[in-house]
């Protein structure tokens, strides 16, 4: 039965693929064949950006292939709701004043303002991953200066949007040690847990110094 449903469901998939790839030929045409051709890719090379950001190669290629695929990455986003929550107005921000900008200048320059959409979502990704940056570095601080600790090991956002956090996986996202205890960041929680001395000493030290105020 399970296999019967597995099969099932990846005939569907692959139905769906093909039809985006038939949508996405049409790209150079006119009328509203090509305008949809065109978002269509677009909307593949942002599936494929969101994946690769999300360190998933597979759910890259195949969001490439199938757009909605990406959607499987929605489980991370919905596990740190507090983060998501201060990312979103920055991703919206980015991608409203991307979009406006690249439409005008299609716009001026004559060119098809169908390509606004992929810049638009380009910029609110960009402003997504600086913004995030900036939030979780103060986030983290804020969070030391509950136990005391003034610098805090840490990777960078991106490098932990391409990493998540797993049960027995020795890399982590921020680190400190203070008073003898060594605890580790949770983004999902927004906060620092204290590990155990003996899973402590096998955890990889983050390469990024931040000293906090």
């Amino acid at each position: 039965m399970i296999l019967w449903l597995l099969a099932s469901a990846a005939l569907i998939w692959l139905a769906c693929a093909a039809g985006w790839l038939w949508l996405s030929a049409g790209l150079r045409g006119e009328g509203l064949r090509g305008r949809a051709g065109r978002i269509a890719v677009q909307l593949s090379g942002f599936a494929l950006l969101a994946g690769v950001l999300g360190g998933s190669p597979l759910v890259a290629l195949a969001g490439a292939a199938f757009p909605p695929t990406a959607l499987l990455l929605l489980d991370r986003i919905l596990r740190a709701p507090e983060l998501a929550s201060a990312l979103l107005p920055w991703a919206l921000g980015g991608a409203l004043a991307g979009g406006l900008l690249s439409g005008l200048f299609l716009w001026w320059r004559g060119a098809r303002t169908t390509w606004a959409l992929g810049l638009s979502l380009l910029a609110g990704t960009l402003a997504m991953t600086v913004s995030g940056e900036v939030i979780s570095r103060r986030a983290m601080c804020s969070a030391a200066a509950d136990h005391g600790a003034t610098t805090v090991l840490r990777n960078s956002f991106s490098w932990s949007l391409r990493h998540p956090r797993r049960a027995f996986n020795f890399e982590v996202h921020g680190l400190t040690r203070h008073d003898e205890v060594t605890r580790i960041w949770s983004y999902r929680s927004v906060s620092w847990h204290a590990l155990p001395e003996t899973i402590a000493r096998n955890i990889d030290v983050p390469p990024h110094r931040l000293p906090c105020p």
